[in-house]
């Protein structure tokens, strides 16, 4: 019998959007590949190794965005898995949950958000 899996999101998941994030733990940050985004936190690929529960520095700098382009927040490492179709080049999705972020910081990325829909599918 199918049992309906409760939906544990918060937010709305955005992909494709034309963001770019930076990560630092301990000296530069670093671009990681930004697979999807919501106010709550947001999944990369990356070669880069990452411990369940670090804190690590997110930035994410806004295309053209005007008042403010980029947006700093604390994220911490949620869940790891391995990315089978790119298995050779060691990469791996990594999920990340924003711990630190101001109610400002947060409005503008659901601003920007917004002119996006909504586009990573429940499963």
């Amino acid at each position: 019998m199918y049992t309906k899996k409760n939906e544990r999101r918060r937010h709305k998941r955005y992909s494709g959007v034309p963001l770019k994030l930076y990560l630092k733990k301990d000296g530069e940050y670093k671009q990681v590949e930004l697979v999807d985004i919501s106010i709550g936190g947001f999944l990369s690929n990356t070669a880069i190794s990452f411990e369940i529960y670090d804190d690590y520095e997110a930035k994410v700098q806004f295309p053209n965005h005007g008042v403010k382009d980029v947006v700093h927040a604390h994220a911490v490492v949620w869940r790891t898995e391995a990315n089978k179709e790119e298995i050779s080049a060691k990469k791996r999705f990594v999920a990340f949950q924003f711990t630190k972020i101001s109610d400002v910081d947060k409005h503008l990325i659901n601003e920007f958000l917004n002119e996006y829909e909504e586009n990573v599918p429940y499963k």
